[in-house]
């Protein structure tokens, strides 16, 4: 009992403690302008490997932690080392792994992120003009005596010209 208290104790400490909030305050000293130049560097490619690290902990946890009963602890040792030493782990991994992976799959990343944008656009764009047209019939259903008005300012605005372009 006393064990697993501690671990989750230790657990708790190594990812929010020094996984997010030192890493997080190093950020914001940047963005404020107290930190060198080649800090921002330091700090960009951690959050790219803490980012790498929540995805593999959300699609593979219940592998790490049903077989092998470490996973949320391996996550936190993980963060640890990459946050010691001033990030020197960071930029090892970075520089030698990750940056190595993404850059012989750039162009591949690039369309498929491109791809999803575009389905993303339509999706959301149709789904605005949904919206719109069924605000639009409930406001002038409900206020009869001002739908020119309505739509004139609509007009103006460039609301309705847009939906009926696409």
């Amino acid at each position: 009992m006393l064990y697993k208290t501690l671990q989750q104790i230790t657990i708790w400490v190594c990812h929010y403690g020094i996984g997010i909030v030192y890493p997080l305050f190093r950020s914001s000293r940047i963005t404020r302008g107290k930190e060198c130049e080649e800090n921002k560097l330091k700090i960009l490619k951690y959050w790219i490997l803490f980012a790498i690290l929540s995805l593999i902990s959300y699609y593979f946890d219940w592998i790490l932690s049903a077989y092998l009963d470490i996973g949320k602890m391996s996550i936190a040792a993980l963060e640890f080392i990459l946050v010691v030493a001033d990030f020197k782990f960071t930029e090892l991994i970075y520089d030698n792994y990750v940056c190595c992976v993404f850059s012989t799959n750039e162009k591949l990343l690039h369309s498929f992120f491109q791809s999803i944008r575009r389905i993303i656009e339509k999706t959301l764009f149709s789904w605005l003009s949904k919206f719109c047209e069924i605000v639009l019939s409930l406001v002038c259903g409900i206020i009869p005596m001002f739908p020119a008005p309505i739509g004139a300012a609509l007009e103006f605005i460039g609301i309705t010209s847009a939906l009926k372009s696409q």
